[in-house]
């Protein structure tokens, strides 16, 4: 169940929370990949992307993790 979806980087990103951040499903928009962080591994990359203001750290997961 989504309990918040929302969009950042102008559109770049979607972000779908599940459990009130408990996991995160990471959507590049302009590739279509996606990934999914749950337990600590979202709550790391909630801090590490500045609560996913940071547009390069966010950028930076994908590149790191899909490559």
């Amino acid at each position: 169940m989504t309990t918040n979806e929302f969009t950042v980087g102008d559109g770049q990103f979607t972000i779908k929370s599940f459990g009130n951040g408990w996991a995160y499903e990471v959507v590049d928009n302009t590739t279509n990949n996606n990934l999914w962080f749950q337990d600590q591994d979202a709550e790391f990359l909630r801090n590490n992307t500045a609560d996913f203001s940071d547009i390069i750290a966010v950028s930076l997961f994908f590149e790191m993790l899909c490559e």
